[in-house]
């Protein structure tokens, strides 16, 4: 799987304000692609981003929902800066 093939999650993340109808399986497909290292625990994501200084950790709760909720997008844009990933022009 190549990043660029999720160029639509991408933008749905980061487009302003966060948008709450991008699926939990889109998102997850989309952290695999870039390589961010995450846990999945049922309602319960731990993502981990390795930094140049620390490792990020953020845990996102699913709460039984099929799409994130604009706090967790925010959080997950977040993440996607942080190990230097945005979309494509």
């Amino acid at each position: 799987m190549c990043i660029d093939d999720f160029q639509s999650t991408l933008h749905a993340i980061f487009q302003d304000p966060p948008r709450r109808d991008i699926s939990w399986a889109a998102i997850l497909k989309l952290l695999d692609a870039a390589e961010i290292t995450y846990r999945d625990s049922g309602d319960r994501i731990l993502i981990v981003v390795h930094t140049k200084t620390v490792p990020w950790r953020s845990v996102l709760f699913r709460n039984g929902r099929a799409y994130a909720t604009r706090d967790i997008v925010e959080e997950i844009r977040y993440s996607l800066l942080l190990a230097g990933i945005e979309p494509g022009v």
